[in-house]
């Protein structure tokens, strides 16, 4: 019996030496994790550094150029301006003559779409007076004619 039982409590003691080895492999496991991901974090950050370095340098070098840009296009701008006051001063009164003369001689004239058809025009109404009936002197005249 002995031997039975010096079986199993090695057993036993091969199995708890198994799970310890399994434990700390576990362990060790978690621990190489935690530092690559360290590691991997250090590396982002060195990198995104570098990159907004290259960047911001970039940008100072395009901005400078922006400013010159800026201040071309202001002086451009200014130009015309005072080119197109100095027009309207000498062309004013060409223009007020011309926009006045527009506007005082009118000359009516049919759109070119527009269609009238022409229209038999109903006779002039009679003159009547007090619900009587009245000839005008015209068809007195022609009447006298007929006669005749």
């Amino acid at each position: 019996m002995t031997r039975t039982s010096d079986g199993i409590s090695s057993l036993l003691a091969a199995e708890k030496k198994a799970v310890e080895k399994i434990e700390d492999a576990k362990k060790n496991k978690v621990r190489r994790l935690k530092a690559a991901k360290e590691q991997a974090d250090r590396e982002i950050e060195g990198l995104q550094r570098e990159q907004e370095a290259e960047f911001r340098k970039v940008q100072s070098a395009h901005s400078g150029s922006k400013d010159a840009m800026v201040q071309r296009v202001d002086g451009e701008t200014e130009a015309r301006l005072k080119s197109m006051e100095s027009d309207v001063a000498t062309h004013r009164e060409q223009i007020i003559a011309r926009i006045l003369s527009m506007v005082y001689e009118i000359t009516p004239k049919m759109h070119e779409n527009a269609r009238f058809e022409q229209q038999e025009q109903p006779p002039p109404p009679k003159h009547v007076q007090y619900g009587h009936q009245e000839e005008e002197p015209e068809d007195q005249e022609e009447d006298q004619e007929e006669e005749e």
